[in-house]
């Protein structure tokens, strides 16, 4: 799900990406989707968010042509129910950063990864 959905939407939705004016695919992944953090634990759920990242970076280059930026973004540790209470980062402030990545999004942007403040993260 965290994988293949995200694909087919992005496949769904390729012609009406290419006829917008808002050429941007922002792919919410993960720290734990990242190959170089290796601090273990929840292998399934680290698993699908590395196939997400490389979804990102392979339709990164697909649809260059079509001028449509596609990157993904670490929301942070949430509070959320799944973050649960003692996570970091508000749902406000973690939407916030999201949006204005989206906002100030390049063609620079395209096939990077970030978090939710507009640092690069590795892959």
């Amino acid at each position: 799900m965290n994988t293949l959905a995200p694909f087919k939407m992005i496949e769904a939705f390729h012609d009406h990406l290419r006829r917008s004016d808002l050429k941007t695919v922002t792919n919410v992944s993960s720290i734990m989707g990242s190959i170089e953090d290796t601090s273990g634990d929840h292998v399934p759920y680290r698993s699908t968010k590395a196939a997400l990242n490389m979804v990102t970076k392979a339709l990164s280059g697909d649809l260059a042509s079509d001028n449509i930026i596609v990157f993904s973004i670490h929301p942070g540790w949430v509070r959320t129910d799944m973050g649960g209470p003692s996570a970091a980062v508000s749902p406000e402030d973690s939407a916030a950063g999201i949006k204005k990545a989206i906002e100030n999004a390049n063609a620079n942007a395209s096939g990077k990864f970030f978090n939710w403040t507009g640092e690069t993260l590795p892959w």
